[in-house]
């Protein structure tokens, strides 16, 4: 890779980052909060995905956006692979903080 690859590369995480902090809706912390039960991890497992699925396509349909604000017509390709970061990322997060409550119940 040359160094205006990693240029693109770069316009293309920052751009998926900027969603990134609204990407779990804040969630992971309310399941910490709550009680366990059974039905709102699956509540939240499933908001969490459907959000996730829902970053992927607003990512995708406003990659063009990207190629005017970076002046860059190779960011659009690469935010575009990057975007499905969104669904897989909600996959894992409603276990991973379904895992940490737990451990920090162990803990204290």
């Amino acid at each position: 890779m040359t160094p205006d690859d990693f240029g693109v590369v770069g316009y293309a995480i920052t751009a998926i980052t900027f969603l990134d902090v609204v990407s779990d809706l804040g969630v992971g912390p309310a399941l910490i909060y709550h009680t366990e039960d059974e039905k709102t991890s699956s509540t939240a497992f499933w908001l969490g995905l459907l959000f996730g699925f829902v970053m992927l396509l607003y990512r995708l349909g406003s990659s063009a956006l990207c190629r005017h604000l970076f002046r860059d017509v190779r960011v659009v390709s690469v935010t575009r692979a990057l975007s499905f970061i969104f669904p897989l990322n909600a996959l894992g997060s409603t276990h991973e903080s379904v895992m940490y409550k737990n451990w920090l119940l162990d803990v204290w």
